[in-house]
């Protein structure tokens, strides 16, 4: 999803758990640089997105369908007997995550720009986003040539006709 944003960076689709992780690592192992840490910050991409939408006639109608919909989804979860007006439910909560996918597409280059202009602004290196992971890192902390060195290493000395 923010793969668009943080396109040929190599930090672009860490998973929220394994982040600390691989921010220590892509901080600790840069050379050349004078700094040695990154400084983070987050943000809740959820507000941001409500807020950027909050205006928009079909996010609120969307948000008012879903949550009707999720409503009833948990109730037959949980045993409720299935109506037949329940037969398309699971279709339309497709249906409408996907009308939401595209409404948010709408909003993400404005945000991840206000993103990016505070993050620099306030002197930080990475943002995370509450909710979803990595929002923006600064492109010193790319290692991405350094991780396909190092594949290439990799596949050299389990290559068989190397051996």
């Amino acid at each position: 999803l923010f793969g668009a944003f943080l396109r040929g960076r190599a930090l672009r689709s860490i998973p929220w758990a394994l982040f600390p992780l691989a921010l220590a690592s892509a901080c600790s192992g840069m050379q050349g640089m004078q700094e040695k840490t990154g400084i983070s910050g987050c943000a809740n991409l959820s507000v941001l997105i409500d807020t950027e939408l909050a205006d928009d006639e079909d996010w609120r109608a969307l948000c008012v369908r879903r949550k009707k919909a999720q409503t009833r989804a948990d109730e037959l979860a949980a045993g409720a007997e299935m109506l037949p007006a329940d037969r398309n439910l699971f279709r339309e909560l497709e249906d409408m995550a996907r009308q939401e996918s595209r409404l948010k597409k709408k909003v993400y280059p404005r945000i991840f720009s206000a993103v990016k202009t505070a993050a620099k602004r306030s002197k930080i290196d990475f943002v995370l986003s509450m909710d979803d992971g990595l929002l923006y890192a600064d492109s010193r902390y790319d290692i991405t040539g350094e991780v396909l060195q190092e594949l290439k290493t990799i596949r050299a000395r389990s290559d068989p006709l190397v051996r």
